[in-house]
């Protein structure tokens, strides 16, 4: 399947990542990815997804701080 921007939402997800404060909401990530892949419709559960799916292959390390509600994130 071809992408529909490049960088992908996935790449981007990890440069934004990469680029946000030691804690962060999940709207700030879907901000800037949006920015990144210079994409304005995103689904914002599209950029907090590829996040789980790289900390699951171990590129990025992050907890959520208090209730999933507050999408509030803090790296490790």
């Amino acid at each position: 399947m071809k992408a529909k921007s490049t960088p992908t939402i996935k790449e981007a997800t990890l440069q934004a990542f990469k680029a946000l404060p030691n804690q962060f909401r999940g709207n700030d990530i879907h901000r800037i990815v949006k920015m990144i892949t210079r994409r304005s419709r995103i689904h914002t559960d599209s950029s907090l997804r590829k996040l789980r799916v790289l900390k699951a292959e171990g590129k990025v390390s992050y907890v959520i701080v208090g209730s999933k509600e507050e999408s509030l994130y803090r790296k490790l």
